[in-house]
């Protein structure tokens, strides 16, 4: 963990979003759909493990605070990793 993180400790469950969008590649200006809230559509996004650096299977992966989400104390590991898929059904109206 690099030394300016801020908002994980050492230790602490999180999850990852996947989409590398403006905020976390610093891109300025943003994407109109980044700016809008839309950040899964990003113009530039990539996808770790899909259309970008590698993903959860490589060895060790590197991602911006930005994109780490930390997880209530006690969550299971089952229920944090169908939040994301449930989401995007939910959504998908």
């Amino acid at each position: 963990m690099g030394s300016k993180v801020t908002k994980a400790r050492l230790g602490q469950s999180v999850v990852v979003d996947q989409v590398l969008s403006c905020p976390s590649q610093n891109r300025q200006p943003q994407c109109e759909y980044c700016e809008t809230g839309d950040s899964h559509q990003c113009a530039f996004g990539q996808e770790l493990g899909i259309a970008g650096p590698r993903g959860a299977f490589a060895d060790y992966v590197a991602v911006p605070e930005t994109n780490v989400v930390v997880l209530p104390a006690g969550m299971p590991f089952a229920t944090a990793a169908v939040i994301e898929p449930l989401g995007c059904i939910v959504h998908a109206n």
